[in-house]
């Protein structure tokens, strides 16, 4: 990826604008996510399973620190 294109990207998601065109709002109110951009189309919904690995690495890192900390306290 170049830097015009992060760049790019950067601004239009703290503009909170369409990742696809840049012009498209991507919030209707505060709390409610359009369903897709206005202008181009682009759907917004995250696809099935989306969080599973957030999910597990978060699992992992922190059964891993409390395992750690059982270690260190524990002996």
């Amino acid at each position: 990826m170049d830097t015009g294109k992060a760049k790019r990207h950067l601004s239009r998601g703290l503009r909170l604008r369409c990742p696809e065109c840049g012009l498209g709002r991507l919030y209707r109110s505060p709390f409610r996510m359009k369903a897709q951009c206005e202008y181009c189309d682009l759907v917004y919904e995250r696809e099935q399973g989306y969080f599973i690995g957030a999910i597990y690495l978060n699992v992992i890192g922190t059964e891993s620190l409390l395992l750690g900390t059982l270690l260190i306290y524990g002996l």
